[in-house]
């Protein structure tokens, strides 16, 4: 084969398998997996975030939690951005430890089975932390790029605003007149919203500023405007 014909050659079989990994990914993205362990957070997470054949894997890692559990945790440097180790150990040989580090910031996971670098997916003793620690997430650093499903923006956002929302809503269950307004905030979103999806087109509501102080002529959209200016 002379040169110009390889070059066409290895581009065509190039071309080919750009191809074939776009159909593949295009199917990852619009199959829905079945959810059967009774770790469902976690499941369910995974089976958002890694394409199908990865979340199989994962998913028989997440069905061996229960056989673990955390015997020790310790902290090093800084209680906020030090290290963090957990000793892991299986329930029947209790004599086999594992020990699980984490960064403050939770950027680094490393556990001494060396699972995570072998195979890109978190081990099930790093899963078994998580479970301890009532992690909201899996951390980003155990779900690699190339393990995941192609970039779906509407799970992206979906997780950006679990994860925002269970902290404002951790923090507002502790007083009163803050639950009251979120909950008055997020209740008068749902009814313009819904107004919205009913009607035309998207609901654009104009707030009279002078109409806003006479408390018998608050409207939901003028307690939004209130509720995000305060």
């Amino acid at each position: 084969m002379s040169l110009p014909d390889l070059l066409r050659h290895a581009d065509a079989c190039a071309d080919g398998l750009r191809r074939g990994s776009a159909a593949l990914d295009a199917e990852a993205d619009r199959s829905r997996v079945e959810l059967t362990t009774g770790h469902r957070y976690l499941e369910e997470r995974a089976a958002r975030w890694f394409t199908p054949a990865n979340f199989y894997l994962l998913r028989e890692e997440i069905k061996m939690i229960d056989s673990f559990e955390v015997v020790e945790a310790t902290a090093r440097g800084h209680p906020t951005f030090g290290k963090k180790a957990y000793t892991v150990v299986f329930r029947q040989r209790r004599g086999v430890l594992f020990h699980v580090e984490c960064s403050g910031s939770g950027d680094v996971v490393r556990c001494s089975c060396r699972k995570m670098e072998r195979e890109g997916l978190p081990c099930r003793h790093i899963l078994c932390v998580m479970r301890h620690t009532n992690a909201s997430r899996i951390p980003n650093c155990c779900a690699l790029r190339r393990m995941r499903r192609r970039g779906d923006a509407k799970s992206e956002r979906l997780d950006e605003m679990e994860e925002l929302g269970r902290q404002v809503f951790d923090l507002a269950s502790e007083d009163a007149q803050e639950f009251k307004e979120i909950k008055e905030f997020l209740e008068s979103w749902l009814e313009d919203r819904n107004a919205g999806l009913r009607g035309s087109g998207r609901a654009v509501a104009v707030v009279d500023s002078n109409a806003a102080d006479d408390a018998d002529s608050v409207t939901p959209a003028t307690k939004k405007t209130k509720l995000i200016e305060g």
